[in-house]
Order: C-alpha cells, then structure tokens, then sequence
C-alpha cells in the first residue's frame, strides 16, 4: 500500500496521528515541500481527500463593517460584535450570523481579550465578512464546557441576540477554539434545529449518545496532529462515531505538523467562511448539498 493509499478516509475513520505524519513525511517524498494539511470529507457516506503544501487558501477577505464592544447591566454577556456594511439593527434585511466562543486564556471581563485569536482577530484588523458576528466573553471564573450554568445562559443569550439583530434564522453558524470548540459541541447538540453548520477549531466532544441528533448539521473540524492540550485521539475517536450516526456531511481538517494552536491558520482561511455561508437550515432538511468549497 502506497503512502496515498494509506491516508484515505474510510467509513471508520483515520490512521492515528502518529502515522498519519509518517504518512505525509512519506508522501512529501524529500522534495522539501512538507504536506500543510490534509482534509478529509464525507458526503452521504462517500469519502474524499485534499491533500495541500503551502498557504494558498489563507487569503484576506475585502467585506467591511463596524466592529463593537458590547456592555451593560442588560447583558446576559457582555460580547463582541460585528455588523457588516448596511446591515443595522431594527433594519430589515435579514443576515446570516456567526456566534464564535473563544478559548480559555480569554475569559474575564475585559472584552479585548476576546479580540486577541480566533475570527475576531481579523475583524479586529479591519478584514470582514458578510454577516453578522458575535463573540461572548466567558467569565473568569467559570468555563463554557465545563459549567453548566453557561449552557443555561447560553440558551438564553441566543435568543436576545436574535430579537436584537436583523438575524436570518435559516442561517445560523457556530464556531470556537479549544474549549470555545468544546463550547460549539455542546450548543450544536443542545440546539440541533436552531444552527445549520459548525466549525469545531481544536476541540473535543465525548457525547457519543447525542451525536444523531445533529447527523443533518454539516460539520467541519480542524485539529494539530501534535495537539499535546486536545489530543489528536478525541477527533479520531470521534470521527467513525460521527458516521456511525449517519452523519450527512463531515469536513476534517489535519494539520500533521502543527500542535493546539492551529486557530491561526484556519480563522485565516476564506474558503471557512465560504463554506459556513453556504449552509442553511432549510437545506439541511431538504437534504441538499450545498456546493463544494473544498
């Protein structure tokens, strides 16, 4: 079995992830040219692979809006939010929305910290999206996985952005990095109908049992290899499981070099937020692809 061949997905999942960067050495073949990332993808059961060298697909995008602080007694949290050029609230045009959770290192109650990684680092430097963003702050002491009084508050914060802002509910996006990924897991199963895709960045799920019920939720996840935070087992653990579910549409993302922190490569990537835009509830449920980003 050739290198190549060894790589391929398969209905149960993935070589684990020693191997798997023995395999992209073995392919790279000395050429000097390492292998960046190798993607993954099931539709409907039918495995693909991308293999790529290099950082095409990180490309600035040219949208612009208005990036703001949001505080106030009000506030289930206080957020992050970003309103693309015409969008305003009370308007009547409707807009897609991500909702992003970051990381651990940027909980508290300074809201900057929450522009430091992740998707609103690039809006933070005026690079933009056609959409709406909101990125709630966790507080210091608490944790958007582990507590579940964060769950309930979530379950409740959703709700008042979507009365706040002109938001398209047929196209509602979740996405997150480490246990802001983990944070995304635990929304996406908890509010199966109310988001049409998520993006997981380094995170981890260990709710097997859950997992049918967001088998029509088009998922894309994205992990280091050399992850020593989130090992690399928790997304190759959870892969056969997601297609054991019936899962319709399944992205994964590898990073055979890298380690926790791949949020800067893949917040970076257009071809994200092409393929989150892309996703609707409606189509979710009418059992239609939406076209291929990958």
């Amino acid at each position: 079995m050739t290198p190549l061949e060894a790589l391929l997905p398969r209905m149960e999942g993935i070589p684990e992830g020693p191997e798997l960067s023995a395999l992209a050495d073995q392919l790279a073949g000395g050429s000097g040219r390492r292998i960046t990332e190798i993607t993954y993808a099931w539709r409907d059961g039918s495995p693909s692979m991308a293999v790529q060298t290099g950082d095409a697909r990180a490309r600035i995008w040219p949208e612009r809006g208005g990036l703001h602080l949001i505080r106030g007694p009000e506030q289930i949290y206080p957020y992050v939010l970003y309103l693309p050029e015409g969008c305003r609230p009370g308007g009547e045009k409707r807009w897609p929305v991500i909702f992003f959770f970051h990381g651990i290192g940027d909980r508290g109650d300074d809201l900057k910290g929450v522009l430091r990684r992740g998707l609103p680092a690039h809006l933070e430097k005026g690079r933009g999206l056609d959409a709406i963003v909101i990125a709630p702050q966790c507080p210091a002491d608490s944790h958007w996985a582990d507590s579940e009084a964060e769950l309930q508050k979530l379950l409740r914060f959703i709700p008042q952005m979507e009365a706040a802002y002109p938001i398209d509910r047929d196209r509602m996006y979740l996405t997150g990095l480490s246990m802001g990924g983990r944070c995304t897991w635990k929304l996406a199963l908890a509010l199966p109908e109310v988001f049409a895709a998520a993006a997981v960045v380094c995170g981890r799920t260990e709710n097997y049992g859950a997992l049918p019920s967001i088998r029509t939720m088009p998922l894309w996840l994205f992990h280091g290899v050399k992850d020593g935070t989130t090992p690399f087992q928790t997304v190759s653990a959870v892969v056969p499981r997601l297609l054991e579910s019936g899962c319709r549409e399944l992205h994964l993302t590898v990073y055979p070099y890298l380690g926790h922190d791949v949020w800067s490569r893949t917040y970076a990537r257009a071809d994200l937020y092409d393929w989150l835009l892309a996703q609707s509830l409606s189509g979710n449920r009418r059992g239609e692809a939406a076209p291929e980003y990958l």
